[in-house]
């Protein structure tokens, strides 16, 4: 009986195990609370993904982009678990923009698990090449900024844009393929001409988020 009770008593365990959700191993660290989050989440939701596997959150050290790249050091030292964090970065009016860069490029390669998902000006020029192609450069206009004008332009294309809303990925979902393109035709362009206004590499993200997801589907085997 003893052998019995023993034996229910470490299944019963092993099916708690099981039930135990899974530690992310992904990070994306952004430096919005709103839109970029939200984004992403909509993202994992369109994919599929188990939302155990990958944390999408605000930086907790502050906004700017080296506050972000700090808290997305200090997760790796805190947590070995963690496969890759991306940190969702803006230039905008940010003057640690390159110094973020800078020093995530120098923990290479103890910390070639920190990467960054860039935007310049901003994050919604990255919305805004869901829904059309964009090239010229933003120049700030009166007192506004640079990422002023992208929202100008991103309203007269979605006249309901609203950075808080947690639906903004699914009211960019559709175009998703043609910004993916966009971005990597951008990204051709300004390595031959130096330009860096407008560029992105968001893309890079969410095609590693694709990829995440297809990796963890299950493996079909062939018929015998």
């Amino acid at each position: 009986m003893k052998g019995a009770r023993a034996a229910r008593r470490e299944q019963d365990l092993r099916r708690k195990e099981g039930r135990r959700a899974p530690r992310p191993t992904v990070w994306v660290v952004c430096e919005g609370v709103r839109t970029e989050p939200n984004y992403f989440e909509g993202l994992l939701r369109s994919l599929g993904m188990n939302p155990g596997l990958v944390k999408v959150a605000p930086s907790q050290y502050g906004s700017d982009p080296l506050s972000v790249v700090r808290y997305a050091e200090d997760a790796l030292k805190d947590d070995p678990g963690i496969d890759t964090i991306w940190c969702v970065l803006d230039r905008d009016r940010h003057t640690n923009f390159d110094k973020a860069l800078d020093r995530i490029a120098a923990k290479r390669p103890r910390y070639a698990r920190l990467h960054a998902a860039t935007s310049t000006p901003c994050f919604e020029f990255w919305l805004l090449l869901h829904r059309r192609n964009a090239t010229s450069p933003f120049r700030s206009a009166d007192s506004g900024s640079e990422c002023d004008e992208v929202r100008k332009v991103l309203l007269r294309e979605v006249p309901d844009y609203d950075k808080a809303a947690r639906d903004v990925f699914e009211r960019f979902q559709q175009g998703l393929d043609d910004a993916i393109t966009r971005a990597q035709r951008l990204a051709e362009d300004n390595a031959l001409t130096g330009s860096t206004n407008p560029e992105t590499t968001v893309h890079r993200l969410v095609l590693r988020m694709r990829e995440l997801r297809a990796a963890t589907l299950p493996q079909v085997q062939p018929p015998a």
